[in-house]
């Protein structure tokens, strides 16, 4: 075979037909361009790179076949995006995202099939623009995730769609997503918030969250402590509960105790749900505001 491809590179140097040479052979900072086609492996990015596949929105697209997890991110200032990736054994992560880690950008991919659709241990982390489905958790958040952003993705049809397990943050923004019709599980779910300023939704209406359709509840905090704040404003969190299991099907919030913690419930629809729409368990020293939802 000739060295050089038709693009006027060479094999093995700038071109390679398989993912994971050409992230051996790239310098760090480098940006690899990736062209359509089906890449059966599993990938890990040990280094700072761009990896920008053709899209999501193209009738040609890079497809990742891999296996637990498809794809692993294990270092910093990485930017993904514009790749199908799946997960053929679906027994642990598609996309994984490494603990302790700063400005890892995942956006416009589309992931499914895992058990975890992203999994972040403990690291700075956008996630913006994706469809993830089909997992048994559509993201998934363990760790320190301080500074972590989730906008703008389509989730939906997962077991549950956005699940924290004794995450520690300071500040964490959920907004702009839709997350609909899990099979399993609550919309969004975080089963302890200590210390720390979560924001689902925003001030401005493109900010809110479209949360319908899940089995139980829309959104469920199981406990708000130590000076945190909580602020849910702008959401639709609409006809959740469809399974008519739980008492409540909006929001679900508490215990709210200790240390003067503060829950604000602004400018949200929480309507059409089976059960509660909104239930607030055991507050105490705490402030909570709730104005102008419907």
């Amino acid at each position: 075979d000739s060295p050089s491809n038709d693009g006027n590179h060479t094999w093995g140097f700038d071109a390679f037909n398989n993912l994971g040479d050409a992230i051996n052979y790239a310098p760090s900072g480098s940006t690899i361009n990736v062209e359509p086609g089906t890449y059966n492996q599993s990938i890990t990015i040990d280094k700072s790179l761009t990896i920008t596949g053709p899209g999501i929105d193209v009738e040609e697209r890079a497809y990742i076949n891999g296996c637990d997890p498809a794809v692993s991110i294990t270092a910093g200032n990485v930017t993904f995006s514009g790749f199908e990736i799946t997960n053929e054994c679906g027994d642990d992560a598609t996309f994984s995202v490494g603990s302790s880690l700063e400005n890892v950008n995942v956006s416009q991919n589309i992931i499914r099939d895992g058990y975890y659709g992203i999994y972040i241990d403990g690291s700075k982390t956008l996630i913006q623009n994706n469809e993830i489905s089909s997992n048994t958790y559509g993201i998934y958040l363990t760790g320190n995730v301080s500074s972590t952003s989730i906008s703008n993705n389509n989730i939906h049809d997962n077991g549950e769609g956005i699940s924290a397990n004794e995450p520690t943050f300071d500040e964490l923004t959920i907004s702009g997503n839709q997350i609909t019709n899990t099979n399993d599980g609550y919309g969004i779910y975080f089963n302890a918030i200590n210390s720390s300023n979560l924001t689902i939704g925003g001030e401005d209406e493109s900010e809110g969250n479209t949360i319908t359709g899940n089995i139980y509840e829309g959104l469920y905090i199981s406990s708000v402590d130590d000076d945190s704040t909580v602020t849910i404003q702008n959401n639709t969190i609409d006809e959740n509960n469809t399974s008519g299991s739980s008492s409540t099907g909006g929001i679900y919030l508490g215990p709210i105790n200790q240390s003067i913690s503060s829950v604000n419930i602004y400018d949200n629809s929480n309507s059409a749900n089976s059960g509660r729409g909104l239930y607030l368990n055991q507050v105490q020293d705490s402030s909570v505001n709730i104005s102008g939802n419907i």
